[in-house]
C-alpha cells in the first residue's frame, strides 16, 4: 500500500482550496520542482540586474551624467539621462542624441533578446533650498526592431548634440 500525502492548491482569485492526494514521492517530486523553478527565476533575475549595472555604468561613464537603467516585466528598457550639456540642444539635436544612446543600449545590453522597446528621457533638476523641481526636456521611445539596424557611434554629444 502506497503512503498518500495531501497538498493544497489554490486557485485565484476565489481562494478556493482544493485538496490534492498524492503519494508521499509524487508530492516530493512536486516540492522539488517548484524549488527549482524558483532557483532558476532567482538566477535569471541576478542575471539580469547584472546585465543593468553594467549598462547604467557603460552609460555614464560615456555620458559623464548620471544615468538610471530600469527593465519592466514588458520588456520594456527605460533609460533616464540627468544631463547638464542637454540643456543647450534643441528637441532634434535631443532626439538625434536620445537614438544614439537607445541603439547603444540596445545593442550593449546582455538580455537584448529580451528588450522590446527601449525610452529614453532627459530630466533637468534644479534645487532651491528644500525645492527641488524635475523637468522633462524630452521624452523618446522605439521598438526593438528600430534599434536592431543602424549606425553603433559613440553616444558622447557634440556641441551640437549630433
Amino acid at each position: 500500500m502506497q503512503e498518500m500525502s495531501t497538498v493544497a492548491i489554490t486557485r485565484f482569485p476565489s481562494r478556493d482550496v482544493t485538496p490534492l492526494r498524492l503519494s508521499k514521492r509524487a508530492a516530493e517530486i512536486l516540492r522539488n520542482i517548484v524549488c527549482v523553478a524558483g532557483l532558476l527565476a532567482v538566477a535569471t533575475s541576478c542575471e539580469t540586474m547584472q546585465a543593468i549595472n553594467a549598462l547604467q555604468a557603460k552609460l555614464q561613464g560615456e555620458l559623464g551624467s548620471a544615468v538610471s537603467v530600469m527593465f519592466g516585466t514588458n520588456g520594456r528598457l527605460a533609460i533616464t539621462v540627468v544631463p547638464a550639456d542637454t540643456l543647450k540642444l534643441d528637441d532634434a539635436a535631443r532626439q538625434a542624441l536620445a537614438l544614439r544612446v537607445a541603439r547603444e543600449a540596445y545593442h550593449d545590453f546582455a538580455e537584448r533578446d529580451q528588450v522590446s522597446a527601449v525610452t529614453i528621457a532627459f530630466i533637468h533638476r534644479e534645487t532651491d533650498g528644500m525645492i527641488t523641481r524635475t523637468t522633462t526636456l524630452g521624452a523618446y521611445g522605439w521598438a526593438a526592431a528600430e534599434l536592431s539596424d543602424g549606425p553603433r557611434a559613440s553616444v558622447v554629444p557634440t556641441s551640437d548634440g549630433r
